[in-house]
């Protein structure tokens, strides 16, 4: 390429400077995005789906884009198909990176009641990321939604919990599945490991049957 003089070089240089530095200017005010996918799995006897017919099963969810401080919800339909009441349970797991989960929180609105037979259960999940957040461009995990058959933290199953229950989930804090005193009953979220997370779901159901 030839140019007529220096005058029109020097024309095309400062075009493509201020270019530059306006793009810059731009790209300064556009926030960080956050972009996840998120696999869902059910224990066997309860379906999820998109729709309160019961249709199309949902496997994942696209939280699309979330900016710092925002938060995105999502509605999915849950069908008790066991042949008795059962009560959920909700756990976030497998984060990837694993930094992710000190930044990223999920909550559902059920509250804890049994569900029927062959009922369906509209839920919401709200996914809600910290305005803190660092480091984290994008990321996944997985929902794992637990049907119960019976009171979670009922560990002698006499249909109560209490402090009887308290006692043996105690005996067995902090352990996993290759400890001397683990105890798959006081696993209550399915993880494989006794811990605070299990201690949440105990408490939330201590002293009701």
């Amino acid at each position: 390429m030839k140019f007529q003089d220096r005058g029109e070089l020097l024309f095309l240089l400062t075009s493509v400077l201020f270019l530059t530095l306006l793009l810059g200017f731009v790209l300064s005010f556009v926030p960080n995005v956050v972009r996840n996918v998120s696999a869902v799995a059910a224990t066997d006897g309860l379906g999820v789906y998109w729709e309160a017919e019961c249709v199309h099963k949902v496997t994942y969810i696209n939280w699309g884009n979330l900016t710092p401080g925002s938060s995105q919800e999502i509605y999915v339909y849950i069908r008790n198909e066991h042949q008795a009441p059962v009560i959920l349970l909700l756990t976030a797991s497998d984060w990837v990176p694993h930094a992710a989960s000190g930044y990223i929180s999920l909550s559902w609105n059920y509250n804890d009641h049994w569900v029927n037979p062959n009922t369906i259960v509209k839920v919401k999940f709200k996914l809600a990321v910290s305005r803190t957040v660092q480091g984290v461009t994008n990321f996944n995990f997985i929902i794992s939604i637990v049907s119960s058959l019976t009171l979670p933290g009922d560990l002698n199953k006499d249909g109560r919990v209490d402090y009887r229950d308290l006692f043996r989930f105690s005996r067995a804090y902090g352990s996993t599945l290759t400890s001397p005193y683990w105890n798959p009953d006081a696993d209550l979220n399915g993880d494989g490991f006794v811990d605070s997370r299990d201690l949440y779901i105990l408490r939330k159901f201590y002293l009701l049957y």
